[in-house]
């Protein structure tokens, strides 16, 4: 009887040391958008190729694909992230000033009745001002990427829809995850966004194209973080070790949350 107190109380040390993640599905209703590995948009003057993978979450990454003959231009302050029914934009008219300061120390010995050392710390700062670019330029046959940090300011414990037991597959297919997941569709999805991008192909937006993609979570998977997270994995035909995600998705993230 001794020793089942010390063991019950390192099961709940352990136990309550368990930490959790809420890994999200996201889909789109959309049909101009094609579900493959990424979502992909595409008409005849552009493709644009979405991922919200990153790991920990709250990005929004895509490649816009110019496939005219001729160039093309997005105007970031009439283009923006839409969360929700809440405008977010891209394009602020603001300036950003990134410094550098590099530091060293100078010593001197003096001669005065034996060795003294004197230290002075000398620093340089270099400046420079950024003005984030409104209008960005698309060389035909070429393309851009953008990264947009900070979109999904999510609150997983704010779900109150009761969770069912299942499993999802790893990227490899030959394992069985444990979770607990609700699922949902576009009407009553409680996180929804849109992505709207204003293009031309003349730089004064005589001629002005809208881009409006829109997408959901439909799924949230609440799984140990252990089972989420990056591993080491060493990779016999390059010989070399690898950083492997066992469950990533272009159309998936996640966020810790205990």
């Amino acid at each position: 009887m001794k020793f089942l107190i010390p063991v019950f109380l390192l099961l709940m040390v352990f136990q309550s040391c368990t930490r959790y993640s809420n890994l999200y599905d996201v889909k789109s209703q959309n049909t101009s958008i094609i579900e493959k590995k990424f979502f992909e948009y595409e008409n005849d003057t552009l493709k644009i190729t979405y991922s919200v993978w990153s790991g920990k979450g709250g990005i929004i990454s895509f490649t816009v694909f110019n496939k005219l003959n001729i160039p093309i231009y997005i105007d970031w302050k009439k283009s923006s992230i839409i969360k929700n029914e809440q405008k977010y934009n891209y394009w602020i008219d603001e300036s950003n000033t990134e410094g550098k300061t590099t530091s060293w120390s100078s010593y001197s010995a003096l001669y005065f009745g034996g060795y003294r050392l004197f230290e002075d710390d000398i620093s340089f700062t270099n400046s420079k001002t950024i003005k984030p670019e409104r209008i960005t330029f698309i060389s035909p046959k070429s393309s851009i990427s953008r990264v947009q940090k900070d979109l999904f300011n999510l609150a997983p414990e704010k779900i109150s829809k009761p969770f069912q037991k299942g499993t999802i597959k790893t990227n490899d297919g030959k394992k069985d995850v444990p979770v607990n997941y609700i699922e949902m569709n576009e009407a009553n999805s409680y996180f929804k966004f849109r992505n709207f991008l204003t293009i031309s192909t003349n730089e004064n937006f005589e001629k002005e194209i809208f881009i409006d993609n829109d997408f959901f979570v439909n799924r949230v998977n609440k799984i140990k973080t252990v089972l989420i997270e990056p591993y080491n994995h060493y990779n016999d035909k390059k010989r070399k070790y690898e950083l492997v995600y066992p469950l990533s998705s272009p159309k998936q993230f996640y966020f810790d949350y205990y």
